[in-house]
């Protein structure tokens, strides 16, 4: 299993943040982790169609959860979230670079959205 996550549970500044501020943001990352799972299982390579239907979003109050819960997702990444493997093979950033892709709309997103408050 391989996953990204959101977690401003942790942030101060988030715990001190306006409540439409919170919910703003709140529900953009909840857009994100949805979006980046619809993106990388459109990304993920198919040979059974486990790994597709194994990746699935898990949006909570402060954060957001993307993973890939198939026992060999972590092979089939390349690093930063992947292992490193000597062996070569074909490797597809499926869920790093959807995730990615998806945090700098996310992140736009929030600017416009909190920018009259």
């Amino acid at each position: 299993m391989i996953h990204v996550n959101i977690d401003l549970s942790r942030s101060g500044a988030f715990a001190r943040a306006p409540g439409k501020v919170k919910e703003i943001i709140n529900d953009e990352v909840r857009k994100w982790a949805l979006e980046t799972a619809i993106k990388a299982r459109q990304r993920a390579p198919i040979i059974t169609g486990n790994l597709k239907r194994s990746i699935a979003a898990t949006p909570k109050s402060g954060g957001a959860t993307v993973a890939a819960r198939a026992s060999y997702a972590k092979y089939v990444e390349p690093p930063p979230l992947g292992v490193h493997m000597v062996r070569k093979m074909k490797r597809t950033q499926y869920l790093y670079n959807s995730a990615m892709e998806r945090a700098g709309v996310m992140i736009k997103n929030i600017e416009r959205r909190c920018g009259g408050l």
